[in-house]
């Protein structure tokens, strides 16, 4: 899944005009084997590269400009993917910042974003319907945070991972309405997942977590 072409590629969703939202990149935990005991504290990741941030990201927005409204989201099959199959409690999440900056090159105000846990039963398609909300919190990233890996406090839990996923999700706001426009992108890159990753913008018409690689950005991961 690693193609460098990936970083100037545009996908253009919602018409023509020119101010039309389209997904594009921005172009500027671990999986632990073996037995996991029971409460034992785990991490676990579905990238096979955790550290490493290219300007890979797809978004929804107006190029250059901002980006709309963004769901970012993983889906994590726990027990058939990681061996969890007593009670999870969420703790927190780790995510990357790729992105954010200001249209007109001005230093961009504090962004608030939400990191948002939900669960969804085994083998149900890809929805919102489908998914229950069990963790939300709001968190604030500025400039400072480009290029480096956040950690969020967040709680959650899966009560039987044997019946049910865990799908964590950045709920990013729209940047239209952000002085001359704002860009976020979460961190990324294309080494290699076990996974896809999912996209979901009302503005680029992906009203649903759709796979980044069924959009054509395989390496927005």
């Amino acid at each position: 899944m690693k193609n460098g072409l990936m970083l100037v590629l545009v996908l253009l969703l919602a018409g023509t005009a020119a101010n039309a939202a389209e997904f594009t990149t921005s172009g500027n935990s671990v999986v632990y084997n073996g037995v996991i005991e029971s409460f034992a504290p785990v991490q676990f990741t579905q990238n096979f590269d955790v550290t490493t941030i290219e300007s890979v990201q797809v978004a929804c927005g107006v190029a250059g400009t901002y980006t709309t409204q963004n769901w970012f989201l993983r889906r994590f099959l726990l027990a058939v993917d990681h061996g969890i199959t007593e009670p999870l409690t969420v703790q927190s999440v780790d995510w990357g910042v790729e992105q954010l900056d200001m249209a007109d090159g001005s230093v961009p105000a504090p962004y608030d974003l939400d990191i948002v846990l939900f669960e969804a039963g085994v083998g149900s398609p890809d929805l919102f319907a489908n998914m229950i909300e069990i963790g939300r919190v709001t968190t604030t990233i500025d400039d400072t945070d480009v290029g480096t890996i956040v950690n969020t406090a967040i709680g959650g839990v899966i009560a039987d991972p044997t019946t049910a996923d865990l799908w964590v999700a950045l709920d990013a706001p729209a940047g239209d309405v952000i002085g001359a426009g704002l860009q976020f992108r979460c961190g990324g890159n294309g080494v290699g997942v076990l996974r896809d990753a999912y996209i979901a913008a009302e503005g680029c018409a992906i009203t649903d977590p759709t796979g980044v690689s069924a959009i054509g950005f395989p390496d927005s991961q």
